[in-house]
């Protein structure tokens, strides 16, 4: 499973570093990490062995990517605060997060039975998948908000002109600016570090 699982982490960052499909494949991952516990807590209990290494391979696997990947969205979500700090709260948490349900798991495992442990299990990760189908929601809500204080902060009536960028010899406001790369994120076509550094140079591309 650690094998696999490090196999996992090298493949999701080398898609993710061609595609920039973060929203996308962390659905994938997730939504496989439900299907390899499931698949996984069927084949616990089966005589047959290579069932049973094939299913924590899948799942090793998928977790590990999984978070991977949601390192690179955290980035992406609180980003401009530095990676690396957004990074190390984020896998300091999951470490915490780990540690409280193998405990839970623990005691399910001593009061009632392994496949009530590996049930939860699933559980868990299939509440996870709900929240991460909710994530663009808010990714977008953070990039809106983000364009606003943006806006705001380099707006000035005495400098007009220097805070727009033109087309053909006309002004265009900011905030014409702002709906079309937000046009852009939606059709994920840009990242939202992308639309922050651009935003960053005077007035928008």
């Amino acid at each position: 499973m650690i094998f696999i699982g490090s196999v996992g982490m090298v493949i999701s960052g080398f898609i993710l570093d061609r595609t920039k499909a973060f929203l996308l494949l962390i659905k994938i991952e997730n939504f496989m990490c439900v299907v390899s516990a499931i698949l996984f807590t069927l084949s616990i209990n089966s005589s047959n062995t290579w069932s049973l290494w094939t299913t924590s391979a899948f799942l090793g696997y998928f977790l590990s990517s999984f978070g991977n990947t949601g390192s690179q969205i955290a980035a992406e979500l609180t980003y401009p605060i530095s990676e690396s700090y957004s990074t190390s709260v984020i896998m300091t948490a999951q470490m915490a997060f780990s540690m409280i349900h193998i405990a839970i798991m623990r005691q399910i495992m001593k009061h009632m039975s392994v496949l009530g442990s590996n049930i939860y299990f699933t559980l868990v990760l299939f509440v996870g998948y709900v929240l991460i189908c909710k994530l663009n929601q808010l990714q977008v809500s953070s990039l809106i908000n983000r364009c606003k204080r943006f806006v705001g902060f380099r707006h000035s009536p005495r400098r007009n002109e220097t805070n727009c960028s033109r087309k053909n010899g006309t002004l265009i406001k900011p905030f014409v600016k702002i709906r079309r790369l937000h046009r852009c994120f939606i059709n994920k076509q840009l990242t939202t570090i992308t639309i922050y550094k651009r935003l960053n140079q005077c007035y928008f591309i």
